[in-house]
């Protein structure tokens, strides 16, 4: 367990509160916040002293220019993270969330900032430049926070939509459609299946797996992305020697996979711990709810929606009450309102992106602005979201053996499915 955590805590602590020169690369995709922009270095020295395994997390002023690959030079004090408590009353343990990307120490608004370009040859670079353009082509023919919201359904670039938004979703319980979750993946798997289809299977399977692996790595290659794609990818896989895919076992293999990679996930990237849940929610639960909600009409795959939404939130709440404290009363109505809107959204944010033109625009425009009024709505509502006292770990593992138990004797689990049932929603 301390393996997971922190190497060589002594060695840390004695730049608790230093000055130092600290020279690294940068290892991925900056992030913009609300006043300030959130760079990874890699490959960092210390006063001249090189340390492997040791990524620093480095806050600066926005326009800067910092870009992924560059070479940052920087004098400023260092600290140590911390873990703090939430409004909601539990410890968010920031030091290992941290960790989970080899970050051990940070640096807030550095005394000095020099930016070396990178010159060289490299893809993260290309594909930078590929999403920057993009992102600014569609800021021209939307407006904020319409720009932002399409830019967080595409690509998961959810910072420019500001405290108040981002707040907003929280609430309703929608923060994933604009952190890339693995619904808004299936999308993108989905329409580049399609694209690719007229190909000999051979060609179209090989494209479309690196088809996915060029997109999980524009938009950043979080936890949610890579468990959808791998499962994508294991897809692509099946159909290429005709058998049939095992979404059950294509989200355990994927889970696996990525936690051999990197083992802090299962214990600390709650991103990875509610993507698994909910996956494994609709996969298990979703043919016990089609029982359930049958009054519901399929039409425009209406109770598909119904029962996805249901059997996923019904799967995550138990770890969000144990976690994050925070149960959206809202949640499942704004997903039913929402979701059956997100990939026309999303293909008409892109298409704003590739062609824009005012006229172009408009029903990316419309869709993003009913999207954005179902949040503002809802989340006005009195207690549209409330704090769950906080609960005993045995509590939930007990109440996922009993939804698992329900599943098995109630519904035979939906293992064998297409593209898009495959990928799942969260």
């Amino acid at each position: 367990y301390e393996m997971l955590i922190t190497p060589e805590p002594a060695l840390l602590e004695v730049f608790q509160y230093q000055f130092v020169e600290i020279e690294g690369q940068v290892a991925r995709f900056p992030e913009e916040r609300e006043m300030l922009e959130r760079t990874i270095l890699t490959d960092v020295s210390i006063n001249g002293i090189f340390y492997p395994h040791m990524n620093i997390l480095l806050w600066h002023d926005l326009g800067t220019g910092v870009s992924v690959k560059d070479t940052v030079l920087v004098e400023g004090v260092v600290t140590l993270p911390e873990d703090f408590e939430t409004e909601q009353g539990r410890v968010f343990e920031y030091t290992e969330y941290l960790a989970n990307s080899d970050v051990y120490l940070e640096m807030f608004r550095p005394h000095n900032m020099e930016v070396v370009p990178f010159e060289g040859l490299s893809l993260m670079k290309s594909l930078e430049k590929l999403k920057g353009g993009f992102l600014g082509r569609m800021e021209k023919v939307l407006p904020e926070p319409h720009s932002s919201l399409a830019g967080g359904i595409l690509l998961g670039e959810k910072q420019s939509l500001g405290d108040l938004l981002q707040e907003q979703f929280r609430i309703v319980g929608l923060t994933h459609i604009v952190v890339l979750s693995g619904y808004n993946i299936a999308v993108v798997v989905v329409v580049i299946l399609f694209l690719l289809s007229a190909l000999p299977l051979l060609w179209s399977s090989l494209a479309s797996i690196i088809g996915i692996t060029l997109f999980a790595l524009l938009v950043g290659g979080g936890a949610t992305v890579v468990r959808a794609s791998l499962m994508a990818g294991l897809l692509i896989v099946a159909r290429l020697f005709h058998r049939p895919y095992d979404a059950l076992r294509g989200l355990f293999i994927a889970g696996f996979v990525m936690a051999l990679i990197n083992p802090r996930i299962i214990v600390f990237d709650l991103s990875f711990q509610l993507s698994f849940l909910a996956t494994l929610g609709i996969i298990l639960f979703t043919p016990v709810a089609e029982r359930w909600f049958f009054f519901v009409p399929k039409r425009l795959a209406l109770r598909e929606v119904v029962v996805t939404t249901f059997s996923a939130q019904l799967f995550v709440l138990p770890w969000i009450a144990y976690t994050i404290g925070d149960f959206s009363v809202v949640s499942f109505l704004a997903n039913l309102l929402v979701l059956p809107a997100i990939p026309i959204a999303m293909l008409a944010s892109f298409i704003s992106g590739l062609l824009p033109l005012s006229f172009v625009s408009l029903p990316a425009f419309w869709l993003l602005g009913y999207v954005l009024y179902i949040a503002e709505v809802l989340s006005a509502v009195p207690y549209a979201s409330v704090v769950v006292p906080q609960v005993n770990i045995i509590f939930v593992i007990m109440m996922y053996l009993l939804l698992v138990w329900v599943s098995v004797r109630y519904g035979k689990p939906r293992r064998a499915v297409g593209p898009a049932g495959s990928l799942v929603h969260m």
